[in-house]
């Protein structure tokens, strides 16, 4: 007679089926635990101690998804190549790796900071376990130029409290390591990218991922003069570029961080020819004036030419309030004005060997008005207060205009030459579609203010009421 063996246990059937798979999990769940306390910190890294500029995220993978979903970066798509294509082909040349946002926060987690100086770069973050165990197999089999540095490709890495720091040197990493400042996560600056430089005209650049691109603007210089509020921020709405401010001191901020961001664009041409150049057509726009003695609000307005055959004319003017009344019986002592008017409103026209058409000035009780084509005299003396605003300084520049001007003058200053390292062909090729591009865009606003010892400037890129 025989006898059968009872079979197995239902649950020893399943164990022995799914067993594996539940260790798996398991050693999964572990390991993303571990991934993510790994990650944590409470410091997006370190910087260098004598960085001259500084790039920030607490998020930096969500802040690059977060602008490739944007309507900003699909206008942007349909006239240049991907903003971000020669850094990812860069870092796909020293890694092998392209990077994408999900492969960023793989790799190295959401938090960073990368700063530099004249002798080079250093990135620091804070990676989990992936970026670990490749560095422990890889410090076994790479060469180590120096002691706790190794080199990976280009570039040389080493550690610090948890963070990895990879650099272009060397000596950027060294200084990284021993003597790098800690850089806190959170504040202001909690969700986008933060660009901050030293230096005469020092500040802090911070733009968010979100509808319009909003931004924020924080310049090193301070006023104690107590100003007036601006009372022109919606005036002349047809105009391409408008300025206006209530002192010396914020249009002077605001004039620094041209001149520091337009030298990193184009630092040869900024201390060459190019300025010079930009500026010499400037003065040419000035009526002589006499000495202004104006204590109120100021206002530049710049609109499209008139005259399609010019692409690089534009017409210019601008107003200022509170001017001493002498400044009228002044004008008309000058050789060079005769009286016209404009509506019932009298006023001058200048003429002098640099101009090629006369230049127009007016005084409306305490308000001088001028500008370089006498057709847009009647424009400025019609406009409108609007609603007061407690800022200092307010721009506001329409995209469109302002770009097809941008691109007629670089064109112009390409063929004269005076863009180092540009022929015409070449600005075509690595500038002028994003020139283009940019003129998808509605406009540029925003207000200014000084606030504890800064220049605030804060807005938007492209205002999101047009759209």
């Amino acid at each position: 007679m025989e006898t059968s063996t009872p079979a197995a246990p239902r649950w020893r059937r399943l164990l022995l089926q799914w067993g594996p798979f539940l260790v798996l999990g398991v050693v999964l769940l572990v390991l993303i635990g571990i991934d993510r306390q790994l990650k944590h910190t409470d410091l997006r890294g370190y910087a260098l101690a004598d960085a001259g500029w500084k790039l920030e995220s607490d998020d930096l993978p969500q802040s690059w998804t977060q602008w490739e979903e944007s309507d900003e970066y699909a206008l942007l798509q349909e006239s240049a190549p991907p903003f971000l294509n020669d850094v990812v082909l860069s870092v796909r040349k020293v890694t092998g790796v392209r990077p994408t946002p999900r492969r960023l926060r793989f790799w190295l987690g959401r938090a960073g900071v990368l700063s530099g100086n004249a002798h080079g770069w250093v990135l620091s973050c804070r990676p989990g376990v992936a970026m670990r165990v490749a560095s422990f197999f890889h410090r076994s089999v790479a060469q180590s130029p120096a002691e706790a540095t190794y080199r990976w490709g280009d570039v040389i890495y080493g550690w610090r409290d948890g963070f990895l720091l990879v650099g272009s040197s060397v000596r950027m990493v060294q200084e990284l390591a021993q003597a790098g400042l800690p850089v806190e996560r959170g504040g202001q600056d909690r969700e986008g990218i933060a660009l901050a430089w030293e230096g005469p005209h020092g500040g802090r650049l911070r733009i968010a991922a979100e509808a319009g691109l909003p931004f924020r603007l924080a310049l090193n210089q301070s006023t104690d003069d107590s100003q007036p509020a601006l009372h022109y921020t919606a005036a002349w709405p047809e105009a391409m570029f408008v300025l206006n401010a209530v002192d010396d001191a914020s249009v002077a901020a605001l004039r620094g961080a041209a001149h520091t961001l337009a030298t990193w664009i184009f630092p040869d041409t900024v201390d060459g020819g190019g300025l010079a150049y930009m500026q010499a057509w400037w003065r040419a726009q000035l009526p002589p004036l006499p000495a202004l003695e104006c204590g109120g609000e100021r206002a530049w307005v710049a609109f499209p030419s008139q005259e399609a055959e010019d692409q690089r004319a534009i017409e210019v003017g601008g107003i200022a309030t509170r001017c001493a009344p002498p400044t009228a019986s002044t004008l008309a002592d000058m050789d060079i004005a005769r009286r016209y008017q404009w509506e019932e409103q009298p006023g001058w026209l200048l003429t002098a060997p640099p101009y090629s058409r006369p230049r127009a000035v007016a005084m409306v009780e305490d308000t001088l008005a001028w500008t370089n084509e006498p057709s847009r005299m009647p424009v400025l003396l019609r406009r409108e207060a609007g609603v007061d605003s407690e800022a200092q300084l307010f721009v506001r520049a329409q995209w469109a205009p302002t770009m097809g001007l941008a691109r007629a003058w670089l064109l112009e200053l390409a063929e004269q030459e005076l863009i180092p390292g540009y022929h015409t062909e070449d600005l075509k090729q690595d500038w002028l579609p994003y020139v283009d591009a940019l003129g998808a865009w509605s406009r540029l606003e925003a207000t200014g203010r000084f606030e504890e010892g800064h220049f605030l400037l804060e807005g938007y890129l492209t205002h999101p009421d047009h759209r």
